[in-house]
């Protein structure tokens, strides 16, 4: 309610007269409903989510149905694969109930004839190493190859990186067997969050989206599967057909086709698996690149194919879903409010210098709690929210980068998000992946000295407190992403 009275607030401040003042509360009017709708849309989450029934069952099982766990992997190193593997035979659950499918798609020969080795002298028998010929729908073409051979009355998706905990297939199959849900998936969860900036923040975030969106979301069966951390019946995702081979998100994609013929989608809430983090700005940008194009191509595609046969929950949260990726369009936005009012448009309507001070305040304000809430309510820690708020700006112009790419038609290509190693961050790649918002900051620095000089007026200080708010956040975010 505080955010959409600010919002109400706001809006209803905007000056529409004269063309420039029209142009920037039109954008003004768009950028505030953008981040609005959001934030409404998670406090509907976390609403849905306390409606949630505590159903999750501790079964003891007394028989143990056969399972298969499928790992795709492409150019994968080594170590990850080996501690997938070494994972893989700690499992508590009967040797003779219990298979792994590792699909690599990997093209060098010397890669893959180091990954059979890694297989059949940690896993044996137990651990099938699969290769194709051809890398048709990427990841989910390699599930899809091995599914026809996979016996099994169920499986689960894992990345070749998050490693199963002991106890994960006996507490996915009781869940499965206590759930009427098709699919059941589990948070993600990442051994190396605390590694540096990058991956406390991609940690982080990934909690807010299981522990808030999806949770909440699954109330209403209005969530969907990432292409790791779930468990299915093996028939169940054959008459499905697969998983959708058409675009790299072929989660997002399998998830509207899967809810659109009446398939059922939940969440179990516990750590069963561990994987790894996006651990350079590099990494990160880049499988950030690659959710946001593909997000960006099934709105185009198969979202509009599915609409009619969703419900409207469905329709709303699949909209938010593919939305996201707008705010780094939005973001930029608000770098031109406070430099176009210090240059003479005036776009809010104010009488005195308190009303606007408090329509400057309230912006911030509003600007903070909508971006800021759910991170918090998931960490409940300021400084971590800092920190995630802070390395997520360099993420605003690879979205804006992805929709361009989008609007062009560009070829889609699937890239692997290296995480194995030693993460090196430096102040070099969190300048060059600040650059766009750099620009902005320099525009704003002499915006604001221009107006210090030429007009010393209280409201023209205000507006340059304003200016350097958002500088300051950028200023933030080098030192953060710039300390190894």
């Amino acid at each position: 309610m505080v955010n959409l009275s600010l919002y109400v607030y706001l809006v209803s401040h905007l000056n529409w007269v004269g063309m420039p003042s029209l142009v920037l509360s039109s954008l003004f009017f768009l950028t505030s409903t953008f981040f609005l709708t959001w934030n409404l849309g998670y406090a509907y989450s976390i609403h849905r989510r306390s409606r949630r029934p505590n159903n999750v069952q501790d079964s003891i099982l007394e028989t143990f149905p056969s399972v298969s766990i499928v790992v795709p992997v492409y150019r994968e190193s080594i170590n990850v694969l080996s501690a997938m593997v070494e994972g893989f035979v700690k499992i508590d659950y009967p040797a003779s109930a219990l298979d792994m499918y590792v699909c690599d798609d990997s093209d060098d020969p010397a890669q893959r004839a180091a990954a059979n080795t890694v297989c059949l002298e940690k896993g044996g028998d137990r651990v099938h190493y699969c290769t194709r010929a051809s890398r048709r729908g990427f990841k989910a073409g390699a599930i899809n190859d091995v599914l026809p051979r996979i016996t099994s009355k169920y499986s689960i998706m894992l990345d070749v990186d998050h490693v199963p905990q002991p106890d994960m297939v006996r507490r996915l199959v009781s869940a499965k067997l206590n759930s009427q849900a098709d699919f059941l998936m589990f948070p993600q969860y990442f051994r190396n969050e605390d590694e540096n900036s990058v991956t406390a923040s991609s940690s982080l975030k990934q909690l807010v989206d299981y522990r808030i969106d999806r949770l909440g979301r699954c109330v209403t069966n209005s969530a969907f599967c990432v292409t790791t951390n779930w468990i299915v019946e093996t028939e169940s995702l054959r008459g499905l057909g697969g998983l959708d081979e058409s675009t790299v998100t072929e989660d997002l994609a399998t998830g509207l086709i899967a809810h659109s013929k009446g398939f059922k989608i939940d969440l179990i809430d516990e750590k069963l698996a561990l994987g790894l983090a996006p651990n350079t700005l590099e990494s990160w940008r880049r499988q950030q690149y690659r959710w946001s194009s593909g997000t960006f191509k099934v709105a185009k595609t198969i979202f509009p194919k599915a609409w009619p046969r969703l419900t409207w929950h469905q329709r709303m949260d699949y909209t938010l879903s593919i939305s996201w990726y707008l705010c780094g369009l939005f973001t930029f936005f608000l770098y031109i409010f406070p430099i176009s009012t210090a240059l003479g448009v005036k776009f809010f309507r104010y009488d005195s210098l308190p009303e606007f001070l408090s329509l400057t305040m309230s912006l911030i304000a509003l600007s903070w709690l909508l971006t800021s809430y759910p991170v918090y309510l998931e960490s409940r820690s300021i400084r971590k929210t800092l920190v995630a708020q802070a390395a997520s700006l360099a993420l605003g112009d690879v979205y804006v980068k992805a929709l361009i790419s989008s609007l062009r038609r560009k070829k889609q290509l699937f890239s692997v998000t290296r995480k194995d190693g030693k993460g090196r961050i430096g102040p070099g790649s969190a300048l060059r992946s600040l650059r766009f918002h750099f620009f902005f900051v320099a525009l704003g620095a002499a915006v604001a000295l221009h107006s210090m000089v030429t007009n010393q007026s209280l409201a023209s200080m205000v507006n340059v407190g304003w200016i350097w708010y958002n500088n300051l956040w950028v200023i933030i975010s080098a030192l953060i992403l710039g300390r190894n």
